[in-house]
């Protein structure tokens, strides 16, 4: 419509000559057209020529183009009608019976009685591995609070494994050494250590434990630093389950510190208590309770005897623990006071 429009305002007097064919006639009467609507006419039937071949292209296509493939609507299945009595079953292949479904299982209930463990335990002492993490520990111990603790888990680890070494290093502000530090400064040196664990004895209100590779984290107190060593090196002495690390706690925070002789007192009597019925003060497996209690035991002044007798003969068993008795000589005669 464009093309024409152009055509009608160009070249009107053009087209107004344009050969008229008479209704009915069966005759074509043909003129000489100017060069303007040849140009023309040349345009249209290259457009008509382009419409073509677009149309035998869209043709092609869809004889290629992949059919979609009508859906058809599944007719619903019909019922089988109820049979009757007198039915007689149809020959030819038998009928399986119906399987039948075994009923859900019930699901099982623990009774209030079973332990149920809140946490996996740790293996048997038998089935344990031995630690391969290497490290030097620094104990910068208080003279004024010494670490009793601490100093007989060491000295047990030491005897449990070949591969843990022990120094000891006397501060100058802790003023002039025993006479007999020297002696006692390098007890059992492992030949290639694994631990190093070297106590710095000086005057400071509290124990200071540091590691190498956590440097930037210091340790405070005796009860800490053992916690530290008994995970790396005896994680056994730890309970695994909520009540038994509970207790183990109870025991530490009570046992260990500067404590005087009625708390002293106190620590044995509740000891006396537990090991009439146990081996040992925790579940009845030795944990770092009873080097707590142990620990507290060795801060009784000088020639006063453990009356209970309960705690003397697990006192007696606890001596049996290597490395205690070297723990015990050493304290007795380099940091205790009389």
């Amino acid at each position: 419509a464009q093309v024409m429009s152009f055509a009608w305002s160009k070249f009107g007097q053009d087209v107004s000559e344009l050969p008229k064919k008479a209704e009915g006639a069966s005759a074509t009467t043909t003129t000489t057209l100017s060069p303007e609507w040849e140009k023309l006419a040349s345009r249209q039937q290259n457009i008509l020529n382009g419409l073509a071949a677009l149309k035998n292209e869209m043709e092609e296509f869809k004889k290629h183009a992949p059919q979609k493939e009508a859906k058809t609507e599944k007719a619903p299945k019909k019922e089988a009608a109820p049979a009757s009595k007198d039915a007689k079953p149809k020959a030819g292949k038998a009928e399986k019976p119906a399987e039948k479904v075994a009923p859900a299982a019930a699901p099982v209930v623990a009774s209030p009685e079973e332990h149920i463990p809140l946490a996996k335990q740790p293996p048997p002492a038998s089935q344990a591995r031995a630690p391969t993490v290497q490290y030097d520990a620094t104990l910068h111990a208080s003279v004024e609070q010494p670490p009793v603790l601490t100093l007989a888990l060491v000295y047990a680890l030491q005897g449990k494994h070949n591969d843990i070494a022990v120094k000891h290093h006397w501060h100058s502000s802790a003023g002039a050494p025993p006479t007999n530090f020297l002696a006692n400064a390098t007890a059992n040196p492992a030949s290639k250590p694994r631990v190093t664990v070297t106590f710095i004895w000086k005057s400071a209100p509290t124990t200071r434990l540091i590691v190498s590779g956590v440097s930037a984290v210091a340790i405070e107190g005796d009860a800490n630093a053992s916690r530290f060593l008994a995970r790396t090196e005896w994680p056994e002495l730890l309970p695994a389950d909520p009540i038994g690390a509970l207790t183990v706690d109870q025991w530490l925070a009570n046992a260990t510190g500067p404590l005087k002789a009625k708390e002293v007192k106190q620590v044995l009597k509740d000891a006396n208590s537990v090991l009439g019925k146990a081996k040992h003060i925790v579940q009845s497996a030795l944990s770092l309770a009873d080097f707590a209690a142990w620990a507290a035991v060795q801060t009784l002044p000088s020639g006063e005897a453990v009356t209970e007798k309960n705690v003397a003969g697990w006192l007696a068993g606890m001596q049996a623990q290597p490395g205690l008795a070297a723990a015990a000589s050493f304290f007795a005669t380099f940091v205790k006071r009389s």
